[in-house]
């Protein structure tokens, strides 16, 4: 039995977006009109909501799964962030042979979607490493996405004591103190890079 699935169309003929219903996914594709047509873009974000919340085009559609995650980051959905956090962990097989090594952004798309989201990604982040195991997948991603996104290195280092120290749960507060303790070993080489660590 085919499974419905509310999507938003875009028609050809103008700007109007309809729902119809599709057992497809329908890839969102980035326009620069998205930035002029407000009503679009909602439309657009909508449907990269569905798409990325959908079971079965996670498992059968990453092209269209990646359009969708790719596009929320570009606008800096926050909506979209408690869902993106659950898909740290997704990993994008390329279709094609690469000539040079992916990036992980690649490999893990929700990763690039976070950091293009910036500042507002970052308690969602700082949770997921406090929640699970260091050595999780999640949780490495989340502590590289989070470093990635702190200009300042130092600065990331005690985003991660500072909330180890608050927590209320033992186990938490110790994954907290080890991703501190990655994260300055990782990105601290020298005094500098975390000049401000302290600060």
């Amino acid at each position: 039995m085919m499974k419905e699935l509310c999507a938003m169309v875009i028609v050809a003929t103008g700007m109007l977006v309809v729902p119809t219903v599709s057992a497809d996914c329908v890839p969102v594709k980035q326009e620069e009109r998205d930035y002029r047509d407000d009503a679009l873009r909602v439309a657009k974000i909508q449907n990269a909501v569905a798409v990325i919340g959908n079971p079965e085009y996670l498992s059968n559609d990453q092209a269209c799964v990646v359009a969708a995650i790719r596009y929320l980051g570009v606008h800096r959905v926050k909506s979209a962030i408690p869902r993106l956090v659950e898909l740290l962990s997704y990993r994008v097989e390329p279709e094609e042979p690469l000539q040079s090594k992916p990036t992980v952004g690649r490999i893990y798309p929700a990763m690039g979607a976070l950091f293009q989201i910036g500042n507002d990604a970052l308690p969602s982040l700082i949770k997921v490493i406090a929640d699970r195991d260091n050595e999780d997948v999640s949780s490495k991603n989340a502590l590289f996405t989070l470093m990635s996104i702190y200009h300042s290195k130092g600065k990331g280092v005690r985003a991660l004591t500072e909330a180890s120290t608050k927590q209320t749960d033992p186990q938490a507060a110790v994954h907290l103190e080890r991703a501190a303790e990655e994260a300055r070993s990782t990105w601290c080489k020298d005094e500098v890079q975390c000049s401000d660590e302290t600060n």
